[in-house]
């Protein structure tokens, strides 16, 4: 099991290297609470995230989430999940997409999406916390979707801080 979630971990956080090079770069990580629609038990989970700020309102973001890993002892090991999310202000939304590996499927690798709004709040130059609420939506067998909503409560760190770059006049 912590091979899948290593696994999830590297894809979902390869795949913003390229965008990485000349972008804002945060990482950070939240809890969070679940209730599934299914069994109606409420869960805890976690998530490792990096971001991108690609412009002014757009992120790139990456997580490596592990949903309901209390009541349910690990019955879907987690997700990882490309997407973008828009801000304004303090607020934004968020549209995630990936794959959830689930052992209790009848396949262990099936589709998942994170759809929600957060908040996020500076609390110093580089430090942000942040609150999301939402729905994950994912498969147990091909033709059923599964919906979890969930609360999450976080903090990222800002890796690299880029400056404007203003233009120059040359002869």
């Amino acid at each position: 099991m912590k091979r899948h979630i290593f696994l999830l971990a590297a894809l979902a956080l390869m795949t913003l290297g390229a965008t990485a090079q000349s972008h804002d770069v945060e990482i950070g990580a939240s809890l969070q609470y679940c209730h599934d629609f299914g069994n109606h038990k409420p869960n805890l989970g976690a998530d490792l995230r990096i971001t991108c700020q690609l412009n002014e309102v757009m992120r790139v973001r990456a997580l490596a989430n592990v949903t309901g890993f209390v009541a349910n002892g690990f019955d879907r090991y987690g997700a990882a999940l490309v997407g973008l999310s828009a801000e304004s202000g303090m607020v934004y939304g968020f549209a995630d997409l990936g794959i959830s590996l689930n052992p209790s499927s009848e396949r262990l690798a099936n589709p998942a999406a994170d759809l929600g709004l957060g908040l996020r709040h500076d609390i110093a130059d580089r430090h942000h916390l942040l609150a999301e609420t939402g729905i994950d939506f994912t498969t147990t067998r091909p033709d059923h979707w599964h919906g979890t909503l969930f609360l999450k409560i976080g903090y990222t760190f800002t890796l690299t801080k880029t400056t404007p770059q203003w233009p120059t006049i040359q002869d």
